[in-house]
């Protein structure tokens, strides 16, 4: 039976509105809304008392769990405090006509009314309101739906309710209800249910505002009942975090509590607005409306998370977007029959695309369905995707037709379960806000040529439900309904590995967003300045250009390609114009770079405006860091509910009220408004960071400045643990740049102290040595330790030496030496002596010499080792050569391009290739060397030898670490790398002592006319092997870092990571020049030692290298 408690103001028949508490499942009239620690904590008793005006009520209704309750004896019900009704409960439509009769009875309806309801309820009030509706003939009970105003949802399972589907599957055990069986998961009473309430509640004749909380933390250790996506009605703002429980939500101890707050908000305004009056707006058209409204949403979501928008306007004037982004293809070309220009291209990875236009045109007329964009942090992925939102008819050169856009940014993807939700239904769910209706999206995707918009695949921080919102894009893309529609995808590199990949099954085009080059460089600094206004646009981007590139600001130089980071250094340098150029010259590491632009945003821009900073930029950080530091570790995701965030804030600042703080924070923290920038509140009432770097940098430096004992808890149960997260990558980079030399010490000793550094894939050893190489102080040290253990393994040998050959450092040296002392001199113990023999100091090279039997190592190369390799020609000749042990490296070819910039080396080595020149020996069937260096520059000029020579990708972060295969590198240019070497070992005598291998050498050298793969026949290739496109990477890796993979003589990378340009022309094709071994863009067949390609002596994209022999001394 259904009861209607009076509370108060309910016999007022002057009273101008009522309110009415409806309880769930389980609950009661009183129980449900009173504290169980405080009697007189029942809220709908305070509202009485803040609304005199208003009459507030109570419903009561059997809503049991479960059957077996009803059959207990009177008093046990009453011993142990059981409701009567327990036991009983009504399908959902019977109990809503019961009420509405009720209501009926009380005179409910003649009035204004406010629901507030808790779970269940919320269900049987929009049934209420369903059954109302459809009752046209009764007036009494259409009234109902009529008169309603406003729903507070707390804790509704809109979609239902894991649990319930739980005990329904176990019924027979627990005996579950009707009531408990209607709330199952995706029931599909309450998807129609969901679906009506969603389209009639925001009628203009009859618009209900609704505010929804949803529950975060679990009862006991029971999950969370009713998760946040269940919570949405689809409709208002997105749900809210009440940071309580299924039942704690719904009793509030305190006035201040967010739901009561919520709630009294909600009357206020209505009473305010004058509730008694319908409320009316202005009539469009539907399409018109929803066309407006979705624009304007776009906008504001795109617009507000812009790399310009960090540094606000100058001026008045907002800063443009300066320099179109560059795109490189990343491979996948299906159709490689023929040899035409287009598909060379794409086999030796030269950049296809010079736009993201192109690139996108290409997919639509090649009816591609997705376009993945990559780049790194800050790349200027958004950018793109912000180019194409807020348009709002998109039309694209070569395509007549305009586009329709919606936009989804992933990250609203994080919870588990959403890809069980449509494509359409979650862009509705994200627009709530500006009332968007699913239908209108549908329509817009199945329009004549639509773009679906999905930014940032990387902030899905688990890394099983980035896969499955793979599946879910693919199976969206492929789907008939969105036919005409194409997909537009954007990660950053680590977000968007193999796993990935195979899981986006369908066809699509990847692309990476490539770095500025040193023009576009120029360019953005030119147009940033101009912006400006205060400094000169036509000489500070020469200054700025000389500062990025001064001596040892190689860091510096590294990240100037990436937009968001060049903007950073120009921020820098504007804000400090006023500075000697020493004092500019104090920046040293990405760390400061950041830091002083944080420094700048929180307090600098206040002083411009001749306002003073009410908290200083340190006091900001520090309140900052513990929430950067949360959010990286607990919630997995960008964006944080509002009370989340003043709660972690409030413990820093225990004197500021709860209520008060957010008003405070904006006024008087100087944080969050608009002079800032830092963080921002969306639409939907959550916090986030302007861009997630922020975050990352203020969490690596919250860990940074932890004490001992603090330091040592979060290092072994979150960095060493999330090694190879791509969700802590960018954090952990931070931290070992900023960390101290003992908190590194402490990180690699703990890694190797435990099993992870065992199970870490290729890819994360790469990263590990990242981290190595920006270790400050004395990294030495912990390795040393390590070397100094008796039973470290062989891997954990081999890494250890190869993180000092990073370090490079007379104490790399002596460490690396003394280690090498204590191996016995036997086989196996060959690879340690030889990988130790490696390790140089490069600021004190030698001369080359022998470093044991058949082993020599190269002076002019530093740590090159060659090895002695015994041919059997097919003439049954013997041919005794030494082939390099690794592919040439960056850090020795630009040794090579070093010499050349030099002018008088360069007029030398110019006489030199005009002999060959003469003498065609290195000409091909219409590729010729005189044209190759005759090439113009942009100016007519015919080109400095160094800058013919340069790697295509030696300002591309993804291919130019120093330890990676150069690549970019034309047969020409790697020819021209042994001349150089012959030249310098011979003193100018001899121009053929160092050559490449011809084809037949390199087979024997990698296969020993035996071996199937440089390793052995057998197993198969898999990426502990090779680097090749099993491999969970998407670039070359550093050299050697492949172990198993090395051919029993000891040479390295004969399989996958670059094709190798051989000495000898193609057999195929005679103008063309021979590759042997894959590449890391390859499939496997690619990496047996007889697999050959081919390609233009003048031409080199990213999967081509070279390595060197020369004659065998022996």
């Amino acid at each position: 039976m259904s009861e209607l408690h009076k509370i108060s103001g309910c016999d007022n028949e002057d009273r101008k509105a009522d309110v009415i508490f409806v309880h769930g499942l389980g609950g009661d009239a009183f129980k449900t809304w009173t504290h169980p620690d405080d009697t007189d904590a029942f809220w709908p008793k305070w509202l009485g008392e803040d609304f005199p005006e208003v009459g507030v009520w109570s419903l009561g209704y059997a809503a049991s769990r479960f059957k077996w309750l009803r059959y207990l004896p009177s008093w046990a019900k009453k011993w142990f405090n059981i409701s009567k009704d327990s036991g009983y409960s009504m399908p959902l439509p019977d109990r809503a006509w019961q009420v509405l009769n009720l209501l009926s009875i009380k005179g409910l309806g003649q009035r204004p009314l406010l629901f507030i309801c808790h779970s269940l309820g919320g269900l049987l009030v929009k049934q209420m309101l369903h059954t109302s509706n459809d009752s046209v003939n009764q007036p009494r009970i259409r009234c109902v739906k009529d008169a309603t105003r406003a729903v507070l949802f707390l804790a509704t399972p809109h979609t239902g309710a894991a649990i319930a589907s739980f005990f329904d599957a176990f019924r027979v055990v627990f005996g579950s209800t009707i009531t408990m069986r209607e709330l199952k998961l995706y029931d599909a009473h309450l998807q129609d249910l969901y679906e009506w309430y969603r389209e009639h509640s925001e009628l203009p004749e009859c618009f209900i505002r609704t505010v929804c909380y949803y529950e975060s933390r679990k009862i006991g250790n029971v999950l969370p009942i009713v998760n946040r996506i269940s919570a949405h009605p689809g409709v208002g703002q997105r749900p809210i975090d009440s940071e309580e429980d299924h039942l704690s939500i719904a009793r509030p101890i305190q006035r201040d509590a967010h739901v009561y707050l919520a709630a009294h908000e909600l009357l206020r305004d209505h009473l305010h607005d004058g509730l008694a009056e319908l409320n009316t707006l202005e009539v469009e058209s539907p399409d018109e409306q929803h066309e407006r409204r979705y624009q304007h949403f776009l906008d504001s979501q795109l617009n507000r998370d812009t790399l310009f928008a960090f540094f606000g306007t100058r001026n008045d004037h907002p800063i443009p977007a300066f320099v179109q982004l560059d795109l490189a293809d990343a491979g996948d070309v299906q159709d490689e029959d023929g040899l035409s220009e287009e598909i060379f291209r794409h086999r030796s990875g030269e950049e296809v695309y010079s736009t993201a236009e192109e690139a996108l045109v290409k997919a639509i007329v090649k009816k591609t369905k997705v376009l993945v964009i990559i780049g790194e942090p800050g790349g200027g992925k958004t950018t793109i995707i912000r180019r194409y939102g807020t348009n709002p008819n998109l039309s694209l050169s070569g395509v007549e037709t305009s586009f329709k856009v919606t936009y989804l940014p992933l990250q609203e993807m994080n919870d588990k379960d959403t890809e069980q939700i449509t494509l359409v239904e979650m862009l509705a769910l994200f627009a709530a806000p500006e009332k968007i209706d699913a239908s209108w999206l549908e329509g817009r995707i199945q329009a004549e040529s639509s773009l679906v918009l999905l930014d940032g695949l990387d902030e899905i921080s688990d890394d099983e439900q980035r896969k499955k919102v793979c599946q879910w894009i693919a199976k969206s893309a492929k789907s008939t309904t969105f036919g005409k529609a194409t997909f537009v995808l954007t990660s950053r590199t680590k977000g968007f590995r193999q796993a990935e990949q195979q899981a986006l099954d369908t066809k699509t085009i990847r692309c990476y967003a490539k770095q500025f080059n040193s023009k576009q460089q120029k360019e953005f600094l030119e147009n940033w300045f101009r912006a400006g206004n205060i400094c000169d646009p036509e000489t500070e981007p020469d200054m700025v250009m000389s500062f990025i590139n001064g001596d040892g600001r190689g860091w510096l130089k590294q990240i100037a390609g990436i937009p968001m980071m060049l903007g950073f250094i120009a921020f820098y340098w504007e804000r400090n114009s006023g500075r000697e150029q020493g004092e500019r010259e104090k920046l040293e590491s990405r760390g400061d770079l950041y830091r002083e632009t944080l420094v700048q945003m929180l307090a600098k821009r206040d002083e411009a405006r001749n306002l003073s900073p009410p908290i200083s930029a340190p006091a900001s950080m520090e309140l900052l860091k513990p929430v950067a530091l949360w959010i990286q570790k607990t919630c997995s995701k960008e964006s944080v509910e509002k009370s989340k965030f003043q709660e972690k804030i409030r413990k820093k600042l225990k004197h500021v009220p709860v209520n008060e703080y957010c008003q405070w924070l904006v006024k008087r923290a100087g944080i969050l408004d608009c002079r800032s920038e830092v963080l921002e509140e969306d639409a939907t009432g959550e916090y986030e960071f302007r861009h997630k770097t922020f975050r990352e940098y203020l969490a690596a430096r919250a860990i940074c400045d932890m004490d001992e004992k603090a330091f040592e808890s979060y290092l072994d149960n979150e960095l060493v643990l999330n090694l190879g997260n791509q969700w802590w990558s960018e954090v952990l980079l931070f931290f070992i740049e900023m960390a101290a030399p003992s908190q590194f010490s402490k990180f690699i000793l703990k890694l190797f102290d435990s099993q992870k550094n065992d199970a870490l894939y290729a890819e994360q050893l790469i990263f590990l040595k990242r981290l190595v190489a920006l270790a400050t102080g004395d990294p030495v040290a912990p390795f040393r330790e390590l070397l100094e253990k008796q039973k470290l393994t062989f891997n954990r040998q081999w890494f250890v030496l190869d993180c000092l050959r990073i370090i490079g450092t007379r104490q790399a040296v002596e460490a690396a030496a003394a280690f090498k002392n204590t191996l016995s001199n036997n086989n196996e113990n060959r690879e340690l002596r030889r990988k130790a023999a490696e390790v140089v100091d490069f600021s004190d090279l030698q001369e080359g010499c022998d470093i044991e039997d058949k082993v020599w190592q190269s002076g002019i190369e530093p740590g090159m080792q060659y090895l002695f390799v015994k041919e059997v020609t097919e003439e049954d000749k013997e041919m005794r050569l030494s082939m390099a042990k690794y592919p040439v490296t960056n850090r020795l070819y630009r040794k090579f391009i070093d010499y050349l910039g030099v002018t008088t080396n360069e007029t030398l080595f110019r006489q030199k290739l005009d002999e060959i020149v003469t003498s065609k020996v290195w000409d091909s069937d219409n590729y010729w060397l005189g044209d190759y260096l005759n090439k113009k520059d942009d100016q007519g000029n015919v080109m400095a030898l160094a800058d013919r020579f340069r790697s295509g990708y030696d300002e591309d972060r993804r291919f130019n670490d120093n330890d990676q295969p150069v690549v970019g590198v034309s047969w020409f240019g790697a020819r021209a790398y042994c001349l150089w070497l012959s030249l310098v070992e011979s003193k100018g005598k001899e121009d053929n002592l160092y050559r490449l291998p011809n084809e037949a050498e390199w087979e024997w050298a990698a296969g020993g006319g035996e071996r199937e793969y440089p390793w052995g026949s057998k197993p198969l290739p898999t990426p502990d092997y090779a680097n090749y496109n099993g491999s969970k990477t998407q670039s070359t890796l550093p050299v050697g870092s492949y172990p198993k993979g090395a051919t029993p003589d000891g040479l390295y990378d004969m399989a996958g990571n670059v094709w190798e340009w051989q000495e000898n022309r193609s057999d195929t094709d005679k103008r063309f020049r021979a590759l042997c071994g894959g590449s890391w863009g390859d499939g496997s067949g690619c990496l047996a030692c007889s697999s050959r390609g081919y390609y233009v002596p003048g031409g080199g994209g990213y999967g081509y290298g070279f390595r060197v022999v020369r004659p065998s001394p022996l």
